[in-house]
């Protein structure tokens, strides 16, 4: 994980996902457009810029890594395992990887 990259994940992989965390009880959605899912693998010490997205919904999982993040002014201790929902309208940011951090982040418009 030394570069920051960005990929876009088959669909197959994205049902297959989805599926998996709808079954686990973590995530129930419903969506009237198609979700974007981005995977996103940064270094170690990297920082984010405050992002806010009034339309969509970001659902977070982590595959690899630490990092603190910052949702609504309050911080949290995420890694690997973790799977978090954050609202459209609400502030985020990424403030610092530990050893770097690789997850994917399904943005969905209209959810309800």
């Amino acid at each position: 994980m030394n570069e920051r990259t960005t990929d876009i994940i088959t669909d197959e992989t994205i049902s297959r996902i989805i599926e998996e965390m709808k079954e686990k009880g973590k995530m129930s959605i419903i969506y009237k457009d198609e979700p974007k899912i981005i995977l996103l693998d940064l270094p170690a010490r990297y920082k984010g810029d405050e992002e806010l997205h009034e339309e969509e919904d970001d659902f977070y999982v982590i595959l690899e890594g630490e990092a603190t993040l910052t949702i609504a002014d309050e911080d949290n201790s995420i890694r690997k395992g973790d799977m978090i929902h954050i609202p459209a309208g609400t502030t985020h940011t990424l403030k610092e990887t530990v050893e770097g951090i690789r997850y994917i982040v399904v943005k969905v418009k209209n959810c309800i």
